[in-house]
């Protein structure tokens, strides 16, 4: 009796163990750290701002779901417990799986010791997490990686991208609809990371750096044209599975956007080297047509057009859109950029007096509007600016006080306000002024010229992160989030491709191999699949035989695995949940038949050999299949594996003898 109960409890505390597990890795608002942070006035402006959002969840589910859970956050933060459970409970009636609610709710009922509440929800969360729905997890992730960006929207960094990756990576194996909205996001922080990098680039331009000479730049230019490229791909990939008009619109002009952003130096052909998406030699101007296209209606769309038509010098065309979109739905957007627009008609007038100044005259009215609408250190430098032109010194200097004071530091150039304040300045005769505001100027630009740890990095990318050195006694892998792209075989034809493989067949004990050894795995694991062959054979001049590389075409799919594994010295199963589900026959009799074939070959094969044939790696805490539970499991958890168990593996794909 008393060994029953010891199991049970051993039982239940692994069951609890694996909830925290999960509710640390998805959370919700209420607990985030990245949250913490967010003040009370900041939380006041944004409620009001939040309560304009009119999406539609039939239209944006995820955005839906986000903003609600979002305006649940600030209504809780505010001590408007009621009208947050209402924001909550309102997610839940659309999406009744939605794990951030339901997590949010758990968080509420646990503060006021509603125990019974508590354990209502908890249920509900461990039946999500049991059912491995990976469309409940990706949109997890997406709202939390919302929340993050919402508040970081006027910062310089990127937190909240590996959450989206995050999101993405799952939810590309999804056949939802909804994972357009993931893509979508995705495609947008790299949009926001390539205007950053390109301004960083501008700066070390400025001072005389070639950019083929110094380290630092040339590491700056192929991180701006990878991040081109899988937006790119991102973007298209939308266009092609999206199913409203709304979401191929802003795809449409973003890829336009994209290449305006380096116009001399941009153009889809190497992207889409084959012309097969229809890309090859599209301009900017035709991906704005398409947006305009698709989405005439659409308040968004029209005003990034506008937008975009503004720094072209297409005011006519610009002030259309903008005052499309504004009639459609008022935005701090559309107002900063009516007010740019009116800015740029000055600095290309050619007229004098009255006309000229009007022009003034209404960059400030609109620059007004925009502050009153979110109040944004880019409009405080260009309202300044105005004030200057005008010749009222004074309001001038106050605007740019107020810009360079501003903790945000997107959307707009620091340096160059600083160096307006000392144009300022120097007309009003304050020439010590003046100076102390050039010294500023130049001392941030060599501070924003600096090369940045890999901590304080927000411009890096995870493929770059995951090459970093690893805690000591350790090695990293990449998982699937840092070689993520939304089309598989894509990446398998690119890894194949760039494979550096051993021609020379391996012998052992006087028979010939032509593989060290055959690699079996789940398809949903495919891509760390990819990623491991490649560091194996890369790093290590082994050669590995994999399915979609490595089978003859022609030859039936049972002796291509049989051949495989017999001429292969080792097989190296990868272990994970999807492995195992396989196996379990979870998923249908077509998807698991290969999986269970190959381990069935493999130990068969292995009875003529030694047990040390099958080499499995155990990926993120599965429990293995009984089949091979006596053999003893190199552990790697969240793509790290201990050194001695790397080292061992390739001693024993390498090793000589039995």
């Amino acid at each position: 009796m008393a060994a029953c109960s010891t199991a049970f409890c051993s039982d239940r505390k692994s069951k609890s163990d694996q909830f925290d597990y999960y509710m640390e890795a998805f959370g919700c608002h209420l607990q985030w750290k990245e949250l913490d942070i967010i003040g009370r006035h900041t939380l006041e402006r944004e409620r009001t701002i939040l309560a304009k959002d009119e999406w539609d969840y039939n239209t944006r589910p995820t955005y839906y779901t986000a903003v609600r859970n979002l305006q649940g956050y600030v209504a809780y933060r505010l001590e408007e417990e009621d009208e947050a459970k209402e924001f909550f409970e309102d997610v839940l009636q659309h999406d009744p799986n939605n794990i951030n609610a339901l997590a949010n709710l758990l968080f509420i009922a646990r503060e006021n010791e509603t125990h019974e509440t508590a354990r209502e929800y908890q249920a509900l969360l461990e039946e999500i997490f049991e059912g491995r729905n990976y469309e409940h997890r990706a949109r997890a992730y997406a709202d939390r990686a919302h929340a993050i960006r919402y508040f970081e929207q006027d910062k310089r960094c990127f937190h909240y991208m590996e959450y989206i990756e995050r999101a993405c990576v799952i939810g590309s194996s999804c056949l939802t609809p909804h994972r357009v909205e993931w893509f979508f996001d995705l495609a947008l922080a790299l949009y926001r990371r390539d205007v950053q990098m390109l301004y960083l680039r501008k700066l070390w331009s400025k001072n005389g750096i070639a950019l083929d000479e110094n380290h630092d730049l040339i590491s700056l230019n192929k991180k701006i044209k990878a991040g081109f490229v899988k937006a790119a791909h991102l973007l298209y990939d939308i266009i092609q599975i999206s199913n409203t008009n709304e979401m191929k619109a802003l795809a449409w002009v973003f890829l336009g956007i994209l290449l305006n952003h380096d116009p001399s130096e941009r153009n889809y052909s190497d992207v889409f080297p084959d012309d097969e998406h229809g890309l090859h030699d599209i301009t900017a101007d035709e991906c704005y047509q398409y947006c305009v296209n698709f989405g005439g209606n659409h308040a968004i769309a029209l005003r990034r057009v506008g937008s975009e038509y503004v720094k072209l010098g297409r005011f006519k065309e610009a002030e259309v859109l903008l005052q499309r979109s504004l009639a459609i739905l008022e935005s701090w957007f559309a107002f900063r950029h009516t007010g740019l627009m009116y800015l740029a008609k000055y600095d290309q007038s050619s007229e004098e007096g009255n006309p000229k100044r009007q022009y003034l005259k209404e960059a400030e009215v609109w620059l007004k509007k925009a502050q009153k609408f979110k109040k944004v250190h880019a409009d405080y430098s260009d309202l300044g600016r105005v004030y200057f032109l005008q010749g009222e010194h004074d309001k001038a200097i106050s605007q740019f006080k107020r810009a360079t004071s501003n903790d945000q530091d997107d959307y707009f150039d620091l340096v160059e306000t600083h160096r307006r304040w000392a144009d300022c300045l120097g007309a009003k005769g304050e020439l010590e002024g003046q100076h102390e505001q050039q010294i500023k100027a130049n001392k941030l630009q060599l501070q924003l010229q600096e090369p940045q740890t890999s901590e304080d990095d927000f411009f890096r990318d995870d493929f770059e992160f995951y090459n970093t050195p690893t805690r000591p006694g350790f090695v990293r892998f990449l998982l699937g989030t840092h070689i993520w792209c939304t089309e598989s075989q894509r990446i398998a034809t690119q890894l194949a491709a760039n494979l550096t493989l051993n021609p020379h067949e391996h012998m052992d004990n006087g028979r010939r191999y032509r593989y060290h050894f055959f690699i079996s795995y789940a398809e949903r694991d495919r891509r760390w699949t990819f990623a491991f062959l490649h560091k194996l054979e890369s790093e290590h001049s082994l050669r590995g035989c994999i399915n979609h590389r490595d089978f003859v075409a022609g030859v039936s799919e049972p002796d291509n695995r049989t051949n495989a594994i017999r001429n292969s010295h080792k097989c190296v199963v990868i272990l994970t949940p999807a492995f195992v589900e396989e196996l379990a026959g979870t998923m249908s009799r077509s998807q698991r038949s290969w999986t269970s074939y190959e381990l069935v070959q493999a130990v068969t094969e292995s009875q003529f050999r030694s047990s040390g044939y099958i080499i499995p790696i155990m990926l993120r805490a599965c429990t293995p299949p009984t089949t091979i539970s006596h053999l003893t499991y190199s552990q790697c958890c969240d793509g790290q594996m201990a050194q001695n168990h790397w080292d061992k593996l390739i001693e024993n794909l390498t090793s000589q003898d039995y």
